[in-house]
């Protein structure tokens, strides 16, 4: 309670303290009640618009015909979807009579769509069952059949087979990398043995020689390569793990620190992910050891032309400033000219030169940073990228009754390079749309019988 004040001024100012002291519950209060009416209209007119959306979705529904509609529209619109492949078979392979009969009926199967089966009876649906008891015989009436079954298989086996890096590894094995001393596209696979003799042929120097091979081993494709045979050898090591328990001596291990907790199956649910860890990081530290190396060679190169091109204008002026005088009368004037020319290269050139080599070198060295930085995220993200699948991979096929036979698909469907040799020029187009296309359809019916696909 404030102290009473003797001086009349003194207690009017005491007063108006007394008042403002006792407005500010009242306006505190009065703002608490506007922000609770305010959050109480906006929570009415939320729950408003809510049961008005409901009851428009209620609406709509059965207008539908329920809410138990939508796996009969979904089975008629699969249906429908069929219907028009086959249709288009029928023009594409000109099937038989026979063939043509049951496409007819077929085609006289009236989907209704505003009629809808409830769906606890839709497999009962007799336009559903007619056209289910039609379209296998139009299958099996069909002389195109094995051909059709095996474009889809192989469809199946590039789009959904587990191994399907196997695949784009060797694809990416027949790719194409410029090499830069005969500016001539070589396939990846056949690079390292092209650049020697490349450089033997063209007379190339050894900076350029060793910048072409620190360039490709530190490219995408043999980083990718690297990852992909790692992957590959890490799951295959888990999977026979999996078969065979005797087989755990023979997988790589990080986790484990006796040997008996190793061969008791301790590392198992870690799925090689410490051992994927590892052995990546050697693996960038490799490529980006080749990427650094690769940058300095370039500077090297860069920092060469430019004494080159300074040790030329040396030259030039080299005559000048050895000659002789021819006549003792042109001696004085002979002498003068050396020592100007001479003067103005120590002076001015020189000077100019050295500024030069220190603006390459520095514009040079901020441009390899950032690239350095650049590939360095690069590898990075990649690495995760591969374990993450490698991960998903075994977690999808490590509880497989079929394990067994995946084991023998992949060591059929290695990344090794198709016969074992580099593809020649001419015929390498010609593998890959033969031998891709057959082992994609074999691949695909292994898979499709082991219920993967």
């Amino acid at each position: 309670m404030l102290p009473v004040a003797n001086n009349p001024e003194e207690q009017a100012n005491e007063e108006e303290l007394r008042d403002q002291a006792a407005d500010i519950p009242q306006a505190r209060n009065h703002n608490l009640r506007n922000h609770a009416r305010r959050h109480r209209e906006m929570f009415e007119r939320a729950r408003a618009n809510r049961r008005l959306q409901a009851d428009r979705g209620a609406q709509a529904a059965r207008e539908r015909g329920g809410p138990a509609a939508g796996r009969a529209q979904l089975g008629r619109a699969r249906a429908r979807e069929a219907l028009a492949r086959a249709n288009n078979a029928r023009q594409a392979l000109q099937p038989d009579a026979a063939v043509l009969e049951a496409l007819d009926e077929i085609n006289g199967i009236d989907f209704d769509d505003e009629e809808v089966p409830n769906r606890r009876d839709v497999r009962q649906d007799p336009q559903v069952l007619e056209f289910a008891n039609l379209f296998p015989r139009l299958i099996a009436l069909d002389p195109h059949d094995a051909q059709l079954a095996n474009q889809n298989l192989a469809r199946m086996a590039r789009h959904l087979a587990p191994e399907n890096y196997i695949r784009v590894a060797r694809r990416e094995q027949r790719q194409s990398f410029m090499c830069g001393i005969c500016k001539s596209s070589v396939h990846n696979v056949a690079f390292l043995n092209h650049l020697d003799t490349c450089a033997a042929s063209k007379g190339a120097c050894k900076i350029m020689k060793d910048m072409e091979y620190h360039h490709f081993l530190s490219s995408t494709y043999s980083l990718r390569q690297q990852l992909y045979k790692l992957r590959e050898r890490l799951e295959l090591e888990y999977f026979e793990a999996r078969v065979n328990p005797e087989r755990l001596e023979h997988m790589e291990c990080a986790g484990c620190i006796t040997c008996a907790e190793h061969l008791l199956g301790a590392c198992m649910p870690n799925m090689q992910r410490d051992v994927y860890q590892i052995h990546a990081n050697k693996i960038e530290k490799t490529v980006m050891a080749h990427f650094e190396q690769f940058l300095e060679l370039t500077k090297e190169d860069g920092l060469g032309e430019i004494i080159s091109k300074h040790t030329a204008h040396f030259d030039s002026i080299q005559d000048c400033i050895e000659d002789g005088p021819t006549d003792f009368d042109e001696l004085q004037e002979t002498q003068n000219r050396r020592h100007g020319t001479w003067y103005e290269f120590r002076k001015d050139t020189v000077e100019e030169q050295q500024l030069e080599k220190n603006k390459y070198l520095e514009e040079t060295i901020e441009k390899h940073l950032v690239k350095y930085r650049s590939h360095r995220t690069e590898v990075t993200k990649l690495i995760g990228l591969f374990m993450d699948k490698m991960l998903a991979c075994i977690e999808e096929l490590k509880n497989s009754p079929r394990l067994a036979r995946i084991i023998q698909l992949r060591r059929v469907h290695c990344i090794d390079p198709i016969r074992g040799q580099v593809p020649l020029e001419g015929e390498a187009e010609e593998i890959e749309d033969d031998e891709e296309d057959i082992n994609a359809v074999v691949q695909a019916e292994e898979f499709l019988q082991l219920g993967i696909i």
